[in-house]
């Protein structure tokens, strides 16, 4: 036989749909070890272990941690860098961006950032739930569209409610 070009495009078409079908196959697992990875470094970091890997910011990002927590060990400032926001390679080290998140108030000679933790809300985000729940239990009447944001927020983020979920900085 000759060749045959019908034939050649449905073989070229299922193994596509193949490679389709085991990619989505895999795609939740994708997100199972990222969770489980950035969870056992955010675990290590906390007991302030040695550092014996680290996650990945695309992994970061895959898992839904977006925000990059760190302190200044000469002043103790906390801040949180957005991990969606930079232009960094996704495949670096979430630990090559600690020189670039020293502190700015330390300078000229600040020392290296430490690394607390990777976190699925921003700093600001936190405060402002805190804010919101001290509000609601001091006041009765409080206007809607706080509470209504309060709320957005408060379900965005019900890890942090949590008792003993603080940052070692506080």
């Amino acid at each position: 036989m000759g060749f045959n070009k019908r034939k050649m495009e449905d073989r070229r078409r299922q193994e596509a749909e193949r490679e389709a079908a085991a990619r989505r196959a895999t795609e939740w697992q994708i997100l199972e070890d990222a969770e489980q990875l950035v969870t056992a470094w955010n675990e290590r970091q906390a007991k302030r272990m040695p550092m014996l890997f680290s996650p990945t910011i695309g992994a970061a990002i895959t898992a839904g941690y977006w925000f990059l927590r760190a302190r200044c060990p000469a002043c103790r400032t906390t801040g949180d860098v957005d991990l969606r926001a930079l232009d960094w390679h996704r495949s670096a080290a979430v630990t090559a961006l600690t020189p670039a998140l020293s502190c700015r108030s330390c300078r000229p000679n600040a020392p290296f950032a430490e690394l607390v933790c990777l976190s699925k809300g921003s700093l600001a985000e936190e405060y402002f739930i805190r804010a919101c729940m001290a509000s609601h239990a001091s006041r009765d009447n409080i206007r809607r569209d706080s509470s209504e944001t309060c709320a957005y927020l408060a379900a965005r983020n019900k890890s942090w409610l949590l008792p003993g979920r603080r940052s070692r900085g506080r």
